[in-house]
Order: C-alpha cells, then structure tokens, then sequence
C-alpha cells in the first residue's frame, strides 16, 4: 500500500516537473525571440560606405566656385570626411581649402545633414591672410548625386575685401556617382527590412 502511494505521488511529481520544465523552455524561446527584437530592430539597419574619395564641386554664392575631393565614410549613418579642393574668385586664381564635414544620413529617406568647417589660403596674391567657413548643411539624393546646401558664417579679412558677406549661402555637389549608388542600395535594403 506504501508502495503504491509513493509511485503515485512519484508519478503526479513527475507529471508537475515536466509541465513546468515544458512552461519554462516556451517561456525562455519567447524571450529569447523578444530579446534578439529589441537587439536587432527592423527599423535599424547597420549602414555603411567604406572610406573613399569622390569628386565634387561647391560655390558660394555667386562668388566663388570651386572643385575637388572629398574623402567620406559613412557608419551606422554617421557621416565623416575630408574636402580638399581649390576655388576662383574675380580677385583670385586660386584659394586652397581644405574642410571637415561631420553628420548624419536618413537612410530610410535619404536626407543628409552635415556641419562643415573649412579654411581657404589664397594663393599668389600679395596680401597674406586666410578665410574660413563654417555652418550647417542640408541635403539628399539627386538621381545620380548628392546636393547639399545651407548658409555658412565667413570670417576673414580678404574675405571681406573679397566682397563676401559675414554669411553666404554654400552649395555643395558630389558628383561622383558611386556615393549615390551607394546610399540608395542602403536605402532600398532598408526599405525592404521594413516591409518584410
């Protein structure tokens, strides 16, 4: 009789254990699934374009127009880089510059915004001295390259000889289509995460 109560409740403790060792594994696949969603949301695709120079080209206002490279990377959409370029202006041939640019990209619409922060050393002039520039910028995919436009502060001196105002408006034109190409495969993977 003793035998038969202990295999009884023997069998009623098993029974239990294995319903709540069943209860805790559905419960812990859940949360591991929950876990890996708040890790690894559909709406935060990993975006990057690896470290490369394009080519550009930039005005500011109607006073001065300019070309050159600008070496950009782009991580978890953060966007960095370095221009160098030269520019002409009705007083001079060439002005050197050089600018940083630092901001973020939309990869979900393709908007861009940037800070730059630049200096400019006119060459063969007789007057020593140099400009500099700085503000931010706004911009997004056009087709086959990326504008970007804002009014920056100008300081300087031969800056102001030069006939530029304390602000001027700064227009930025990377026409080197491999950028673009870029951030639209990003764009369009992104936009697929989130309808699927």
């Amino acid at each position: 009789m003793k035998e038969q109560n202990i295999s009884v409740k023997y069998k009623k403790y098993v029974v239990i254990s294995s319903f709540l060792i069943c209860l805790l594994f559905l419960s812990t696949k859940n949360g591991n699934i929950n876990h890996a969603q708040i890790i690894n949301p559909p709406n935060k695709i990993f975006c990057s374009v690896a470290n490369k120079e394009y080519t550009y080209n930039f005005k500011i206002s109607d006073k001065l127009i300019g070309t050159g490279e600008v070496n950009l990377s782009v991580e978890n959409n953060e966007i960095k880089g370095t221009a160098v370029g030269f520019a002409m202006t009705d007083q001079c041939e060439k002005i050197d510059f050089l600018t940083d640019i630092m901001g973020l990209v939309d990869t979900a619409n393709g908007d861009i915004k940037v800070s730059v922060n630049g200096k400019g050393q006119p060459q063969g002039i007789l007057l020593p001295g140099k400009v500099s520039f700085e503000g931010p910028l706004k911009g997004s995919l056009h087709e086959k390259t990326i504008r970007l436009k804002g009014n920056v502060n100008i300081k300087g001196g031969l800056a102001r000889i030069a006939g530029f105002k304390n602000k001027e408006d700064l227009t930025i034109e990377i026409t080197d289509t491999s950028l673009a190409r870029s951030l639209n495969q990003v764009q369009n993977k992104k936009n697929l995460a989130l309808y699927n």
